[in-house]
């Protein structure tokens, strides 16, 4: 995956708003995730989500993705 950090913020994006993602302040809410957890570890989780799919698959995605970085 060659942008990691652009899935996260699309799944941010999709799981504030998911009518409306442009509405959501996206660089905050990332702020937010990140200084919860290493932004490293977000990424990794992120990459290895993200093989293989050409795009988000469902409004829950950043929980599956917050579910991943945690180890549950």
């Amino acid at each position: 995956m060659k942008w990691p950090r652009g899935y996260v913020k699309a799944t941010i994006a999709f799981k504030e708003n998911l009518f409306s993602p442009a509405l959501v302040d996206v660089e905050v809410v990332y702020q937010k995730l990140i200084a919860r957890s290493d932004e490293n570890k977000v990424l990794a989780a992120a990459r290895t989500m993200a093989a293989g799919k050409p795009h988000l698959l469902y409004k829950g995605e950043l929980d599956a993705l917050m579910q991943r970085i945690e180890g549950r």
